[in-house]
């Protein structure tokens, strides 16, 4: 194959326009307000959202490829390719003095500044290695300057090197390549950076390569932009759930999340700040998108009530008023859940940031009902969370309390944080509340077809785990191989406990209190060792997994 023509040259005809002129259709402007820009996006790149408590503090917007046939195929199989918008804080502005007022903006850059851990791209790129094991520069900094409304800018070209595998599972290196564009904006540094595989040599093909080029170096500035904050302001007083200045600052996080997106909306209830999406083709798609994310989140604050009956809250609990995403479909969620959440998962909860994230596409991955299942093990979860909070240690003679280690943005800063509970109680009582349906108002328990059909498998085949061993594990045990076996045995010893009386004779009433003393014990100290040793107290081991054996065997398909 040939070699391509420099890079830097390529970029030069575009700046001096004599490259092919581009096709408009193939590229869109976009923009992110609040720090005062817009620039050409690629046809195949859509926007995602950020994560909530995303704690790096310079990445303002990312771009992933909008469907299965933009990604680039290469010799290690298909990659995905993405366009990020970073913003560096030169200048911090002046520190508040006692009793002044400080306005939204200027907070929400201090917030920024207090998560960033690099000065300048420079910073980030001569001394964050982004997890990799091999980083070369190509360009460093060249100047380029400004043309039209384009500004000025200095151009970085650089590539990390990490190992992967190919498609059968050979060891390979995979080559990542970066250009960007950083642009001096007086007491601000704004980049944009794509980054794209590379199949051999230091550099993409060309054609990948123009793409980059046309994105990083298109930045232009807007017009000031008046009245924004203060109608975010007003929507956010006028919200009816956002009563304290808690719920307020919970809920400006939320809509400057989904700010610049046309098909991103929110809706709130007494329990849940929910986040919705729909198809960004389809506009007539937002209705039905609203009216299926009301009906979930009725049923969410349902099930709250529910977990409630069983775990009353108390006066530690952490955030109540919960964030619930809800994407479209799985592409979607995939985009928005990154590469940090495995293949396999269809919800998830976040305890960094609170958030439960969940997808629609209901009929095709799991079937009728299966989204409610999935929002109401994950809701389970971000309950829990609130619900088991660490106990403070009281300050030893002489000294004062120390305040919890806060996280600027984070509607939990200044409370300790949710404890580690044992999977097997944990996963298992996610898949307890998961097996409950909503039948004419009221809630029904239908044990869960899936988790019976495997827990007997395990069963018939003795391959269970002895349950005085499983009740001491944490995950990195129980998040192995055979982890789906492992959530079939928690839930179905959940199941056991609640329900198992109905075996008469067989059942021993002194098992009726284990799950309450547990989470006792978890509330009074945060131990999980003091919180099994003492739930289990006494307990005939034998006896105990004897009639949980029964119990799957002869009655989870009955009562």
């Amino acid at each position: 194959m040939a070699t391509p023509r420099s890079p830097l040259l390529a970029l030069a005809a575009l700046v001096l326009g004599t490259a092919a002129p581009l096709l408009a259709q193939d590229y869109r402007w976009e923009e992110v307000e609040d720090i005062g820009i817009k620039y050409r996006v690629y046809k195949k790149l859509t926007r995602v959202p950020l994560k909530l408590g995303q704690s790096d503090g310079m990445t303002r917007a990312q771009y992933k490829p909008d469907d299965p046939g933009d990604y680039i195929h290469g010799a290690g199989g298909v990659y995905s390719w993405d366009l990020f918008v970073y913003e560096f804080v030169r200048t911090q502005p002046k520190a508040p003095k006692e009793g002044d007022q400080i306005d939204a903006a200027t907070k929400a850059l201090l917030e920024r500044m207090a998560r960033m851990r690099f000065k300048s791209y420079e910073d980030f790129v001569t001394k964050d290695p982004g997890g990799q094991k091999d980083r070369k520069i190509l360009l460093r900094g060249k100047e380029v300057a400004a043309k039209g409304k384009t500004p000025a800018f200095k151009l970085w070209e650089w590539v990390t090197i990490q190992d992967g595998r190919t498609p059968d599972g050979r060891p390979a290196k995979d080559i990542w390549y970066r250009q960007a564009a950083a642009y001096d904006l007086g007491e601000r540094e704004v980049v944009i950076e794509c980054v794209l595989p590379v199949k051999r040599g230091d550099r993409p093909d060309q054609k990948f390569l123009s793409w980059a080029q046309t994105m990083v170096t298109s930045l232009q500035p807007l017009k000031e932009n008046a009245g924004g904050a203060g109608s975010l302001e007003e929507k956010v007083n006028a919200n009816a759930h956002a009563a304290t200045d808690q719920r307020k600052r919970e809920l400006t996080r939320a809509y400057k999340n989904i700010s610049d997106f046309e098909n991103w909306d929110l809706l709130t209830t007494p329990n849940f700040i929910v986040m919705f999406t729909w198809d960004k083709d389809k506009p007539d798609k937002r209705m039905q998108a609203e009216t299926e994310a009301k009906a979930l989140a009725g049923r969410m604050d349902k099930m709250r009530e529910l977990y409630q009956q069983y775990y009353p809250p108390h006066d530690r609990m952490g955030n109540a008023w919960s964030v619930l995403r809800i994407c479209s479909d799985y592409d979607t969620f995939r985009k928005y859940s990154g590469p940090d959440v495995g293949g396999g998962t269809v919800g998830w909860f976040n305890p960094g940031s609170k958030e439960l994230v969940i997808f629609m596409d209901r009929e095709k991955w799991m079937g009728k009902g299966g989204v409610d299942t999935v929002a109401y093990h994950e809701g389970w979860h971000q309950y829990s969370d609130a619900y088991f909070r660490a106990p403070v240690a009281a300050p030893k003679t002489g000294e004062t309390q120390k305040p919890a280690e806060t996280q600027p943005e984070n509607p939990n800063a200044g409370l300790m944080p949710g404890v580690e509970l044992h999977r097997w109680f944990d996963e298992g009582t996610g898949d307890y509340f998961g097996s409950y349906e909503l039948r004419n108002g009221r809630w029904v328990y239908a044990a869960s077809k899936m988790r019976k059909r495997d827990i007997a498998e395990i069963v018939t085949t003795k391959k269970w785990v002895p349950l005085r061993e499983i009740v001491s594990w944490n995950k990195d045990k129980f998040y192995g191989g055979r982890a789906a076996d492992y959530y079939a045995q928690g839930y179905s010893m959940v199941d056991f406990f609640r329900r198992g009386k109905a075996m008469g004779n067989a059942w021993d009433p002194a098992w009726e209190g284990i799950l309450d003393k547990y989470r006792e014990v978890m509330l009074k100290s945060g131990n999980q060792k003091k919180a099994v040793e003492e739930a289990f107290a006494g307990v005939d081991w034998a006896k105990l997994e004897e009639a949980w054996v029964r119990w799957v065997r002869e009655y989870m398909n009955k009562v």
